[in-house]
């Protein structure tokens, strides 16, 4: 049992080496009940979802339940946060915006996409228009995300909101 949480750990390590300086920072914990705790932290970029991927392959082969993530991200990348919405609703997995931190943008969708959802008082959550890297707001880009919001059972007030927010 020992090896098995031993090369987990080691694949989390190599899964974080893998992927580029610019992306959010994801890691795994396990909680005092045997659990594994993800967290994402940073912007979203390119190559999170293979990330996170790995780091919930590397929990299921240690035979361990993954049973939330917790969020801290301005957002980033659109399209990268809809392949994590995806992956987060498919393995069920809780979203939690821990005191202090902020989900904004496409981390919006990440927490959206989770069965259960907890954010502290404290922490920020946000949402606003799409913008392209330029920071200029994108149309097609924010209806897409509303039509994302939508899918994962955001409540048209707030796809509203985002919608007539800018990006800034």
């Amino acid at each position: 049992m020992l090896a098995r949480g031993v090369s987990f750990l080691i694949f989390g390590w190599i899964c974080l080496a893998c992927s580029t300086s610019e992306a959010a920072y994801i890691r795994s914990s396990i909680s005092s009940e045997g659990k594994v705790v993800l967290f994402l932290d940073g912007k979203i970029e390119t190559g999170d979802a293979t990330t996170l991927k790995n780091l919930i392959r590397g929990a299921n082969a240690a035979n361990r339940l993954v049973s939330g993530i917790r969020l801290n991200s301005p957002g980033g990348s659109l399209a990268e946060g809809v392949a994590l919405a995806d992956i987060i609703r498919y393995g069920k997995i809780a979203t939690v915006v821990p005191a202090g931190a902020q989900c904004a943008s496409a981390c919006f969708l990440v927490f959206a996409a989770g069965p259960e959802k907890y954010a502290s008082y404290t922490a920020n959550v946000g949402v606003h228009g799409a913008s392209n890297q330029s920071g200029v707001e994108e149309g097609d880009a924010t209806v897409s995300m509303g039509r994302a919001a939508k899918e994962l059972g955001v409540p048209d007030n707030i796809i509203g909101k985002m919608v007539i927010t800018p990006p800034d």
